[in-house]
């Protein structure tokens, strides 16, 4: 999405490694090193793309699945 903007650029339809690799790998090196942010949820297979393939962005977790879990985690301990 851009959030500038509003607009969903994308919706990819997996969340397999090897597919989500190819996908971004499409995209040239030079524009992946101009991406500054990228929001994900907490599954560790963005986190790891994201550290390869876009080397100079700040990685954050959307602010749902960290209400989400924070909450969990105090309803059933």
């Amino acid at each position: 999405a851009d959030f500038q903007t509003n607009k969903i650029i994308d919706v990819y339809h997996s969340r397999r490694k090897d597919k989500l690799d190819s996908y971004f790998s499409r995209i040239p090196q030079k524009e992946r090193d101009n991406v500054e942010y990228i929001i994900i949820d907490m599954w560790d297979t963005y986190r790891d793309l994201a550290e390869i393939l876009f080397k100079n962005a700040k990685i954050a977790v959307d602010s749902f699945h960290v209400i989400k879990h924070f909450f969990a985690s105090i309803t059933f301990s």
